[in-house]
């Protein structure tokens, strides 16, 4: 079994192409993302053909993760916008799980792992810390079934923009 990590990886992916112009210039303004149709724009622009029979070796093969615990983090709108485009934009139909101190807040898009919630005593810092250990045991985790190899982990505010196939094979 192998674990990917993918932060800041899949964040280039999208923030890159959105910030790239026809000219080949970088615009290195974030704050122009969230005026106009930007976005809409550059999802327009976006492959979406994908090769299905292929897609679905992956998703038998591969699963996505992510880790929202604490606070209010799987009732935020990080998590369920990217959950909404690894599905709808990713074109991603295979297992994803949420390891989460709430289940009850997980969308019946992705399937729930529950861990014990952040102890009451804990200040920011230490919450912070006891979330990122679940990292770690992410494989010891999950529900995973025999034919998973591959786990996939992604932040909560990372956001696909392009179906997933073209991203993980190329």
């Amino acid at each position: 079994m192998r674990t990917f990590c993918c932060q800041a990886l899949t964040a280039s992916l999208v923030i890159a192409s959105t910030f790239a112009h026809e000219d080949g210039s970088s615009d290195q303004h974030r704050t122009s993302l969230r005026s106009g149709n930007l976005w809409t724009h550059f999802l327009s622009r976006q492959d979406t053909v994908v090769n299905r029979e292929g897609m679905q070796h992956l998703e038998d093969v591969l699963a996505f993760a992510y880790i929202a615990v604490g606070n209010e983090s799987v009732s935020e709108t990080f998590l369920m916008l990217s959950l909404s485009n690894l599905r709808r934009l990713g074109g991603w139909r295979g297992a994803v799980f949420v390891v989460t101190d709430r289940v009850a807040c997980v969308p019946s898009s992705a399937t729930p792992v529950a861990v014990s919630a952040v102890p009451a005593e804990f200040d920011k810092e230490h919450a912070t810390k006891y979330g990122k250990h679940f990292k770690q045991r992410l494989l010891e985790l999950l529900p995973l079934s025999p034919r998973h190899e591959y786990v996939f982990y992604s932040d909560i505010d990372v956001f696909v923009g392009a179906p997933v196939f073209n991203f993980l094979v190329h």
